[in-house]
């Protein structure tokens, strides 16, 4: 560039005009070519950073998707044993044995959180050139995801309240939370018995009822862990697809 300087310099001397002509063209060519390949590489190292963020947010969202049918696994199991301990409470309550009673209710005590990630998304919509550039059914699923994801937390905060507030303390009033409580992993080996029985009369219609929330708890989960779980996969989908473009 700076003989291509000296050489105008040297044609305006000697008034060669066209040559000043054409040298000022090559000058201003060259100036217009070094920033249009120093904006596509700034653009490029955008896209590079752009698919570093959409491949951690499709790892994170297959992370999710395994945490997610870990959830449902163990929420399968709870079912089934809320709905043994509602057809054990539907016989004579004479005939229920506490070995079988008490770890019925135990589990049904527990609400299981889907504890999702969501470091990588929030990274990715951070991006200005994602904003700019990803596909509107992209954008869409993620907002779904946000969208059933806050609302499946809503509710399982509700559950909690519920079981917090009224199945708890109706199972240390009623029940021998010593002897429900060794049905816990380990807690054979350090929590000791009560020293009372299970008073048969609590075994009624108000802890029926108790348990029938819990269960609608239990199909609001799932339900929310099968929305989730076709939205994640469908955002992996799309993500691929995105990265394919750039």
């Amino acid at each position: 560039m700076s003989m291509r300087l000296r050489r105008v310099t040297e044609h305006i001397k000697q008034q060669n005009w066209f040559a000043i002509g054409v040298d000022f063209i090559i000058v201003v060519v060259g100036v217009l070519l070094a920033f249009q390949i120093t904006a596509w590489n700034e653009r490029r190292l955008e896209f590079d950073r752009l698919d570093s963020k959409l491949a951690a947010t499709q790892l994170e969202m297959r992370e999710n998707l395994d945490r997610l049918a870990t959830v449902d696994a163990t929420l399968n199991t709870q079912g089934e044993q809320l709905a043994a301990l509602r057809a054990m409470l539907a016989e004579d309550s004479a005939r229920i044995s506490e070995s079988e009673l008490n770890p019925l209710i135990w589990n049904a005590v527990p609400v299981y959180s889907l504890n999702l990630r969501r470091g990588a998304l929030e990274m990715l919509q951070s991006s200005a050139i994602f904003t700019r550039t990803a596909t509107p059914a992209l954008i869409d699923q993620i907002e779904r995801w946000e969208e059933v994801f806050s609302d499946a937390n809503r509710a399982q905060s509700d559950c909690l309240n519920s079981r917090d507030n009224l199945l708890n303390p109706y199972i240390i009033e009623n029940f021998p939370v010593g002897s429900i409580s060794r049905s816990a992993p380990g807690g054979a080996n350090y929590i000791a018995p009560s020293g009372f029985p299970i008073d048969r009369s609590a075994l009624g219609r108000e802890f029926d009822g108790l348990l029938v929330a819990r269960q609608i708890c239990f199909l609001q989960d799932k339900a929310s862990i099968e929305t989730l779980s076709n939205i994640t996969r469908r955002i992996i989908e799309l993500i691929s697809e995105e990265r394919m473009q750039h």
